[in-house]
């Protein structure tokens, strides 16, 4: 495997994220640059591959497996807040193309680690293709098999029982404020935690701070951020 890690982001963009449009996007850039400039503990350059989804009624897929420098930053063009929230037909989705990308790669070019990062504003209400169940099965297969992290950020509604019932550990879920992706601070504890993924993945010697995000839950690196 090659000492990069794959990151896919589920960014809700249904109609009720419309009041938060702009904040959304200017937050996301910000977690998006910090990713860009992530350094290893030598100062060199993080690899990653990066793919962009957001998602209402349907999905659109803004970027795949895209070198992480090379993703552009949103823009009122592409969020555009509408719509439902079809979560497990983007989800399902999103699982599958990365999965059959993998598959089809050697071994020995697979990423070190895959972690998808989703961030809603509300329950699955306009799913028509994959059921609950199948998104379950999906991330029980990948999580046991390949490894890979599930993390999730849920506002104005139960996040740690609606992560659960998707098969994500309620310790990789959080259920945060939707005035907190307006100020950008749940997306500034997303990047603590994919940082630190990052750098373990790769073999980097963590520092006590990101050992320590390392292992705590999501909810507690949420608190702890400013």
């Amino acid at each position: 495997m090659n000492p990069y890690t794959e990151i896919a982001f589920l960014l809700d963009s249904s109609g009720s994220m419309d009041s938060i449009a702009q904040e959304t996007i200017a937050t996301f850039n910000g977690f998006l640059l910090a990713q860009k400039n992530l350094t290893d503990d030598l100062g060199g350059a993080m690899p990653a591959r990066f793919s962009l989804v957001t998602f209402d009624t349907t999905a659109k897929t803004i970027a795949h497996r895209l070198d992480l420098r090379e993703v552009l930053a949103l823009n009122e063009t592409t969020y555009q807040p509408s719509g439902g929230t079809a979560l497990f037909d983007a989800l399902g989705d999103l699982i599958d193309s990365i999965g059959s990308s993998l598959a089809a790669m050697p071994e020995a070019a697979r990423p070190a680690k895959v972690i998808v990062a989703i961030l809603t504003d509300g329950e699955e209400n306009s799913s028509t293709r994959f059921s609950l169940r199948d998104i379950n099965q999906r991330i029980a297969h990948q999580t046991q098999v390949y490894q890979w992290e599930f993390l999730y950020l849920g506002a104005d509604h139960d996040a740690i029982a609606a992560a659960t019932a998707l098969g994500i550990s309620a310790h990789h879920s959080v259920n945060i404020e939707k005035s907190s992706i307006s100020s950008g601070k749940s997306l500034r504890a997303m990047n603590k935690k994919l940082g630190a993924s990052r750098k373990f993945a790769k073999g980097d010697i963590l520092n006590a701070e990101d050992q320590q995000v390392l292992q705590e839950s999501m909810a507690e690196t949420y608190e702890k951020t400013e």
